[in-house]
């Protein structure tokens, strides 16, 4: 018999990397345990992680779902993803779950974000009581992303701490896939934020635009926020020259996405980003065989083998992210050896077949 098993989480969209993979859990086809799901809808791609009464309106009908479902289906078993070190989610998290999970005999927290254990660690003694005493107190099963990344299963005191790298269906394509371009396309996919990097590679992009070399630059995805966008909208109308190397193609799926992957030669993601734990675009990008320079941040060198399959770098080293992407655009042996070494990598290490069938078990062990 299989395990029921209730998942509470956000899906597409917005497009980003922890509701992809809560998509892809919720229907993938597992021999041990059967989906429930309630899709948390609190943000579309222009409110993460920022407050509005609709979601405080939300609020009851997610609630009273997990009762429904709890009671209709005789779900015993919770899977709930916690927040990151953002105030308003962590919020959310204690009114739902101190609202809900003593329904449930097994809790398992997946870290699809990181960092929430240093966010409570730091906080007022009243929401670090409600926090580590109660709502996320001694899950029975908590996942992480890498062993890089903060240990907040063991902050909370979880009967049982993993981890579990994502793994991903191969999307590759031949028919998108287009090496050896006369001008070297570099590719950022992910929020357009601040944290993630952005500006320190558009900076980057300055230098070797200043050095003459030979490049164009596309930042694919959604500003996180109308400032972030303004300002980076504001450096390349102040400066035409790098205006003609830089390209702000927006949000792709699909097809669209790995046109754009098939059709670079470089990727970049120079991330710090606070709730960054393992990057799951850059095991799109060895999908497509493309070498990465990527940050010491996280889950990330666990991904990206450094000098194997790309390069990477300290965070906010913008001179070093210059250094790195110019060696590649110089290098076409180079670029063609790493991105193979990052397909051979993604082969090993990242496919989904190893991921879910790990995950299924772990899980399944721990319902009841």
């Amino acid at each position: 018999m299989k395990k029921k098993i209730l998942i509470v989480g956000q899906t597409p969209p917005p497009y980003h990397g922890q509701a992809i993979m809560i998509k892809n859990l919720v229907e993938y086809d597992f021999s041990e345990l059967e989906i429930y799901h309630i899709r948390m809808r609190f943000s579309d791609e222009t409110n993460i992680g920022k407050f509005s009464f609709l979601k405080i309106l939300l609020l009851p009908r997610i609630i009273l779902s997990i009762f429904w479902y709890r009671i209709r289906y005789n779900v015993r078993n919770l899977y709930y993803p916690p927040a990151g070190p953002d105030f308003i989610p962590i919020i959310r998290d204690i009114i739902i779950l101190g609202a809900t999970r003593f329904l449930f005999s097994k809790t398992i927290f997946h870290f699809h974000a990181g960092g929430i254990s240093e966010k409570i660690a730091e906080s007022n003694s009243v929401l670090k009581f409600l926090a580590k005493r109660w709502v996320y107190a001694k899950p029975n099963l908590t996942i992480r992303l890498s062993r890089r990344n903060p240990e907040d299963g063991l902050f909370f005191k979880a009967k049982k701490d993993i981890v579990i790298p994502y793994g991903l269906k191969d999307f590759f394509n031949e028919k998108y896939n287009v090496t050896n371009n006369e001008v070297p396309v570099i590719l950022y996919v992910g929020s357009v934020k601040k944290s993630k990097g952005v500006l320190d590679l558009i900076n980057a992009a300055k230098i070797l635009m200043e050095k003459k070399l030979s490049f164009h630059l596309k930042i694919m995805g959604k500003f996180d926020c109308l400032s972030f966008e303004e300002e980076i909208t504001v450096i390349l109308k102040e400066n035409k020259s790098l205006q003609k190397h830089v390209s702000l193609v927006g949000i792709k799926t699909g097809e669209d996405k790995w046109k754009e992957y098939g059709s670079s030669d470089i990727f970049c993601f120079p991330s710090y980003y606070e709730c960054e734990t393992f990057g799951t675009v850059l095991v799109e990008a060895m999908q497509y065989s493309l070498p990465i320079v990527s940050t010491f941040w996280r889950g990330i060198p666990d991904i990206v083998e450094d000098g194997v399959s790309g390069f990477l770098l300290d965070i906010n080293n913008v001179s070093e992210i210059a250094n790195k992407l110019e060696v590649l655009i110089k290098n076409n042996e180079l670029r063609i050896d790493m991105g193979n070494k990052g397909r051979e990598i993604f082969i090993n290490k990242f496919q989904e077949i190893s991921y879910y069938k790990k995950f299924g078990n772990e899980v399944s062990n721990v319902c009841s």
